[in-house]
């Protein structure tokens, strides 16, 4: 099995930030329990902690993105498949989800209902049809629309 140069550069990323943080196992068992706690949930974690007047790394921000095979900080995210993003304007056609108005093909964005931020997937039901300027003022907000 060849391994591939990103998938290289992925693992050695991913072992890269593990070493960074402190290691899971020296951590408290009651610190242990509250990662995987926060692993469990639909959100992720804040990104960091505020430990007095310092903030560090989250570890549970991190547990939680590799656990769903996200890999923060490498790279780009995936790009919405072409056969999605059709099905989703053939559904929706060139009017907004957010204002309802007519969108030019040329300003046509996909919003995530569930922000991919907070693990919404590139699906079909959990993309819509947007402006621009509509989509980037909602940013990673979940509006339940």
């Amino acid at each position: 099995m060849t391994v591939s140069r990103r998938t290289t550069r992925l693992a050695a990323a991913i072992e890269a930030t593990r070493a960074e943080l402190y290691p899971l196992e020296k951590l408290p068992v009651h610190h242990r329990e509250a990662i995987a706690r926060a692993v469990a949930q639909d959100w992720p974690p804040p990104k960091w902690m505020r430990v007095g007047c310092a903030e560090i790394p989250n570890r549970a921000w991190h547990e939680w993105h590799w656990a769903r095979g996200r890999f923060p900080g490498f790279g780009r995210r995936d790009d919405i498949p072409r056969a999605v993003r059709n099905a989703v304007i053939e559904r929706d056609g060139y009017v907004c989800g957010i204002c309802t108005l007519d969108v030019e093909p040329a300003d046509v964005h996909l919003d995530h209902v569930i922000p991919y931020s907070k693990g919404g997937p590139h699906t079909i039901d959990n993309l819509r049809v947007t402006h621009s300027v509509c989509n980037m003022r909602k940013g990673a907000k979940f509006d339940g629309s």
